[in-house]
């Protein structure tokens, strides 16, 4: 498959930045812009030599059988291997990106001892608090293997729509004011032929 990326696609994939928001109304290709930017991240980490061990979350199982759908669509034809039993594809090299669904904190806890060089979290906003999220971060990292080589940078990208369970944490941990730059939304006063008034 080719995959052609939107303007906004393109610069989540291009951004230096290692934890990210990417935000938009659905159907916006959010979660295709995640599935790139995790093989970018992986194919770079091949290039280079070095195992990356990516993984991506959602809230529900049914939710994470969507995406996985979705990542076959991506993935297939470049000799990654799925494998069904883990929800995991296996690049040639060795790097991998795994497939979670993380319900509650205690999900969040079956990946104490793990270690993630890339994490993509699909639809943040459905996290009701921040507290998986902040408690997956401290697996965020890479251990280098070799001493000739130097750590992959670790990474962190999340896609969220406005509204959901969370959205006042996501908000606040992002700082996204109400009114970008000091603008404040202009409320006109119309009046109607009949006396009455709309604003």
């Amino acid at each position: 498959m080719t995959w052609i990326p939107q303007e906004k696609q393109r610069l989540l994939i291009a951004c230096p930045y290692d934890e990210i928001l990417y935000g938009g109304a659905a159907g916006g290709g959010k979660s295709s812009a995640l599935l790139m930017d995790a093989m970018n991240h992986m194919v770079k980490a091949d290039l280079e030599q070095k195992r990356s061990n990516a993984v991506l979350f959602r809230k529900t199982y049914k939710e994470l059988d969507e995406i996985i759908k979705q990542s076959h669509e991506c993935f297939e034809g470049m000799g990654w291997k799925f494998s069904k039993d883990n929800y995991r594809w296996t690049t040639p090299e060795g790097s991998n990106l795994t497939f979670s669904y993380l319900s509650n904190y205690q999900d969040a806890l079956s990946h104490r001892g793990f270690e993630y060089d890339w994490q993509g979290w699909d639809e943040l906003t459905l996290w009701p608090t921040s507290e998986e999220y902040e408690y997956l971060k401290s697996r965020l990292r890479h251990t280098v293997r070799n001493r000739n080589t130097t750590p992959i940078q670790p990474r962190v990208v999340c896609t969220t729509n406005p509204g959901g369970a969370g959205h006042d944490w996501v908000k606040k941990y992002w700082e996204i004011s109400a009114n970008p730059n000091g603008m404040k939304p202009i409320k006109e006063e119309i009046s109607l032929e009949d006396g009455r008034k709309i604003t």
